[in-house]
């Protein structure tokens, strides 16, 4: 039943999307063939300076047309970054198809298409990994990332064959901006409801025509979104970046600082304790000791050298130092307002040596990548009662986490005639992941007549994991402004250990991951360039699916594998120039992601595993549409309007594994708007925004994965607004 059930599901999404693939693929020969027979007539209907930029991307290791890369690349420039109010990942996913981005406190939990890891915790790894200027960032190290930026690149998919580790569910590839070679600068101030004060400045310092500098500064605050002052931000970052460039050597170094000093984020209970105000946290203030510090240290370069032989050379040094000190209310029930407390501290080294070249038809790029991290982390969670075990309880977990990964990949592109390559990639990984800690369990009365502290839990864990992925592929020109494209994938996610220690009837240890993508594409533009349209279809065969979930033994969560999994869907994409000074633009997801072989032992002796077959996967909307239509106004004295208006549906999705009560989010719409007028010069711009104008209330990111009794979650943001001026000279 559930094969056939599978099925039907398949047919309902991908029967309808072949046809208007078939369609559009129909559609482009016969725009181009028009335009060919009748070119004036074509040129008539629209001006020639009104077409639609060329996008450059370095998705796949080098510089091309986005319209020419095989792969549903989702590109944000910096431009859009500063207009919509984009300040980190989590708005990001508007932006996306099938994507679901939280932060929570420090860490962002990424989904795309149905693919993420919900444990935030040292012993797990991320799915979908953030790389800033092609350095493997931490999950805990994300925040604050998105100021001075150049574009940011979402990829996704597995991209083993290309990126670094665990990049099973995609890559969020940032890339921030580089020193000028002239001596200039931008500036920016913003103020909005929430006592938001905003400024960023950026300047430009060559020193030599060789050698130039660049610093930018950012500082942000704002008071809580929740009412008891949490959710809010008092953060200050600097980026200084050296650029060398005296011809066929390039280098560039990269030195960022990130400081918040906050009360910090907050989950709050769901169901909301005052529906008609989701954010309201039922707490005294004036017992509250909620804290929230944290530094975020990076360094980084990139160091190209180009050989006269075509060959390029490259190295690229990485270092990470996250230092985390919080103390945050969580609200479980009106009458106790509890706490988590942590400590985190986190060293990380990374190295890439890559190679990379164009011979005739063989474009290739291979590579060596070595990681090393160590985490000393410790965690005071303080529960209400949790469903057979007591009415209040505390976990304390001290922890220490070293991981070191080995790599090895390279990817080949083979141009068999001028319009049809074939596409090849392998990689070879080692990743050794060793811990120790210790697991606390409290009860407090009334379970007990006193409390009582449960004999402490020691772990130890050294394992070791090899894996091999790979990626073959074709694409082929249909026409000059069309490609089509198809690749079968593979993709690993590394595994790791629970919190608590192995004995002859559990195994602590859980398996990585493994998902093997298949991906059938179009990219068309039509109209002289004023119409494009992008399709992509994909299958995922998902296996060893890692969650965690409550043991009752232990009185904890541990990880567990799921065997199977499986997720489809299509992403479409489309932008119309309708004039030279209005244009359209829509994103789709359709996505379907539901667990086929699916069953957790409860941790009970003698007791069956619970089936979730046929579960929904947590984070994977049906649907996702992002919609926007942006006028420009032009006046005589060469000042200009812009303005746009951008709706995001979400239809709604489960935000744990196993379906608990209340954490399904139901469908959301978010409407944001910006209104920018640039002065005649082009140096000033005034402007005002709008995000979220509906105030909907979506909660993400539970602050438990599994535990019954437990329901809480984060909060995004309400609806904010506020005014800025810039400037640039």
């Amino acid at each position: 039943m559930l094969a056939q059930r599978n099925i039907g599901r398949l047919s309902n999404i991908f029967v309808p999307i072949v046809c208007v693939a078939l369609g559009i693929a129909t559609f482009q020969v016969f725009a181009q063939t028009t335009s060919i027979a009748d070119p004036q007539a074509a040129n008539a209907a629209s001006p020639a300076s009104a077409e639609l930029t060329e996008i450059v991307v370095t998705a796949e290791k080098r510089s091309e047309n986005l319209q020419k890369t095989p792969a549903a690349v989702t590109v944000v420039t910096g431009d859009q970054l500063v207009a919509e109010r984009i300040q980190d990942e989590r708005a990001l996913e508007e932006m996306v198809p099938s994507a679901n981005f939280a932060v929570e406190r420090q860490n962002t939990v990424a989904y795309l298409r149905g693919v993420g890891t919900a444990n935030d915790y040292p012993n797990s790894d991320p799915s979908v990994v953030m790389q800033v200027n092609q350095v493997y960032t931490p999950r805990s190290a994300t925040a604050g990332a998105l100021y001075d930026i150049q574009s940011v690149e979402i990829l996704p998919g597995p991209q083993g064959t290309l990126y670094g580790r665990n990049a099973i569910g995609g890559v969020i590839n940032v890339t921030t901006v580089l020193p000028g070679d002239t001596f200039s600068g931008e500036a920016l101030i913003e103020g909005g409801n929430y006592s938001l004060s905003h400024v960023f400045a950026a300047l430009n310092m060559p020193v030599t025509d060789d050698f130039k500098l660049r610093l930018a500064v950012n500082r942000e605050q704002h008071s809580g979104y929740l009412s008891n002052g949490s959710d809010d931000e008092d953060s200050t970052a600097f980026r200084l970046s050296a650029l060398y460039d005296p011809g066929a050597l390039t280098a560039l170094l990269t030195y960022s600082y990130y400081h918040n000093a906050g009360v910090g984020d907050t989950s709050v209970q769901i169901p909301y304790v005052n529906p008609s105000n989701p954010w309201y946290f039922p707490s005294d203030p004036n017992s509250r000791n909620a804290f929230s510090q944290r530094d975020i240290y990076q360094l980084s370069g990139t160091i190209d050298y180009k050989f006269a032989n075509g060959i390029t050379l490259s190295y690229i040094p990485g270092w990470v130092y996250v230092r985390i000190n919080q103390n945050n209310e969580q609200n479980f029930d009106v009458a106790t307002a509890n706490t988590i407390y942590s400590f985190e501290p986190l060293t990380q080294y990374s190295q890439e040596l890559r190679a990379s070249g164009d011979d005739g038809p063989l474009h290739w790029v291979g590579g060596l990548y070595w990681y090393w991290s160590n985490t000393q982390s410790a965690y005071d969670l303080v529960f209400p009662g949790i469903v057979g075990v007591g009415p209040f309880s505390n976990v304390y977990i001290p922890a220490a986490n070293r991981e070191e990964s080995y790599a090895a990949f390279s990817q080949v592109t083979y141009s068999v005639t001028d319009t049809f390559r074939l596409v090849g990639g392998l990689r070879y990984s080692s990743d050794l992941k060793r811990a120790n800690g210790s697991t606390t369990v409290t009860l407090y009365p009334p379970a007990v007549p006193e409390t009582t502290p449960l004999p402490t839990s020691y772990y130890d864990f050294d394992h070791t994991w090899h894996n091999v992925d790979w990626k073959v592929g074709a694409q082929v020109d249909l026409t000059s402004t069309s490609m089509a494209y198809a690749s079968v994938g593979s993709g690993y996610l590394e595994g790791g250990y629970s919190l608590v220690p192995s004995t002859p009837t559990f195994n602590n240890t859980y398996q990585p991951e493994k998902l093997i993508a298949y991906t059938l594409g179009i990219k068309n533009r039509f109209f002289d360039n004023r119409l494009e349209v992008n399709d992509e279809l994909f299958y995922y065969d998902y296996k060893e699916y890692q969650v965690s979930y409550f043991n009752i033994t232990y009185g904890t969560s541990v990880n567990y594998n799921a065997k199977k999994a499986a997720i489809y869907g299509n992403d479409l994409s489309l932008k119309f120039l309708i004039t030279r000074n209005d244009s359209f633009d829509i994103s789709a997801g359709l996505l379907e992601a539901h667990a086929i072989d699916f069953q957790i032992p409860t941790g009970e002796a003698g007791q069956a595993p619970i089936s979730f077959d046929g579960y929904r996967l947590p984070d994977s909307p049906v649907a996702t549409v992002t919609a926007g239509l942006q006028h420009k106004w032009e006046f005589a004295n060469a000042s200009s309007l812009l303005g746009r208006v951008q709706t995001h549906y979400d239809s709604g999705e489960w935000e744990t594994f196993n379906h608990l009560a209340d954490t399904y989010q139901g469908a959301t719409t978010k409407t944001d708007v910006t209104l920018t007028y640039t002065f005649a010069d082009d140096k000033w711009y005034v402007g005002a925004w709008g995000k979220n104008l509906e105030n909907a209330a979506r909660f993400v990111a539970p602050g438990t994965t599994s535990v019954p009794g437990i329901n809480s979650a984060f909060i995004e943001p309400p609806r904010t607004y506020g005014v800025r001026i810039g400037a640039k000279f």
